[in-house]
């Protein structure tokens, strides 16, 4: 995110490859449309991250979540639909320490907004945290959020084409 708060998503540029350390913001195709996972990637090669998400790890039982960590080859992702770099970081474990301390519940910011709890209810969450922490400069999780899904709508696949990753870097990011 810039600096001022606010992105232009004209001005970004978009990339095949993440920068090692950089933190992004990165959203999954789901079905049905206009519906996307929710996690925080951390770039640990060109084409790898350490993805930090809520999962709901018992399908018996969806109200359940868990904080889940691990490592991903987003080159071969069937269902990484956009990535958007908001911050560098080289200590991955200071994220994870940031990001472990969130409750699986609906925070006091999103009371009222939010019916449910849901892994972009804790993504919003986590974006949050990251800036009261200092890791990453974001003022605002709102246009944030909308910037992310203006990215993965205009990435997504024609019906029976396969889900190609693009990497944005908007003007204004760390």
């Amino acid at each position: 995110m810039s600096s001022s708060g606010a992105n232009s998503t004209s001005l970004a540029s978009a990339s095949t490859h993440f920068q090692v350390g950089a933190i992004y913001a990165v959203l999954f195709s789901r079905r049905p449309e206009e519906n996307w996972h929710w996690s925080v990637c951390v770039a640990t090669s060109a084409t790898e991250v350490i993805c930090i998400h809520a999962i709901q790890p018992n399908t018996n039982d969806l109200s359940q979540w868990a904080l889940d960590i691990k490592e991903l080859d987003l080159e071969s992702s069937q269902s990484a639909c956009v990535a958007v770099r908001i911050g560098l970081q080289d200590n991955i474990w200071a994220i994870i320490n940031v990001l472990s301390t969130i409750s699986m519940s609906i925070p006091s910011t999103d009371k009222g907004v939010e019916p449910v709890f849901t892994c972009r209810v804790w993504w919003r969450e986590a974006i949050r945290k990251l800036r009261q922490s200092g890791l990453i400069n974001c003022r605002d999780v709102d246009l944030l959020e909308r910037e992310c899904i203006a990215f993965a709508r205009q990435n997504r696949p024609e019906k029976g084409e396969a889900q190609h990753l693009l990497i944005y870097t908007t003007s204004g990011s760390l």
